[in-house]
């Protein structure tokens, strides 16, 4: 069911499926800002306890421990922008598809970040004390990036089956 107004393609979600977009897309994007900061700052607590300061001596091992967190707030801005997706109670498929090819894309690339972050403290010596354990941080949040691109992609792709499920009269 899609209708043409002012040159954009509109689909009709049923009210409760709307309402959940609205209100998780901000929810999930807002834990994912405050869980990144937790995380980055336990994170800086326990490798100030191990190593006497909190970031790397190295460049590279500063580097190798701001881009996952960073990679998790473009993913949770992703998120929220899902809320603009919405025009009343139809989904703007133009939005859509590119909050969900952003959210994609950033997974992707992201996650080769993340991953080669992580490698960084086996592969070099970033701390004076020769340690070369890897940021279990950097799991953390490749877990939370990939939390983030679930939940924006079922808010901008709702499955037929989804609709269904929130739709008090189905016409789908």
């Amino acid at each position: 069911m899609q209708t043409d107004f002012q040159q954009e393609q509109y689909i009709p979600l049923p009210p409760r499926f709307a309402a959940r977009v609205r209100s998780g897309s901000t929810i999930v994007g807002l834990s994912l800002l405050g869980g990144t900061l937790l995380l980055f700052g336990t994170s800086a607590l326990m490798n100030d306890l191990r190593h006497d300061h909190a970031l790397p001596d190295s460049i590279l091992g500063k580097v190798a421990m701001i881009v996952p967190p960073a990679v998790v707030l473009v993913i949770a801005a992703l998120v929220l922008l899902c809320r603009r997706c919405l025009s009343g109670g139809y989904l703007v498929v133009a939005r859509a598809r590119a909050v969900q090819l952003a959210l994609l894309l950033w997974f992707l690339v992201g996650g080769v970040f993340v991953f080669v972050t992580m490698m960084v403290p086996i592969l070099f010596s970033v701390w004076h004390d020769g340690s070369r354990t890897p940021d279990i941080g950097a799991i953390a949040d490749l877990v939370m990036v990939f939390i983030g691109v679930i939940t924006g992609v079922f808010y901008v792709q709702p499955s037929e089956r989804t609709l269904r499920k929130f739709s008090d009269h189905p016409v789908y």
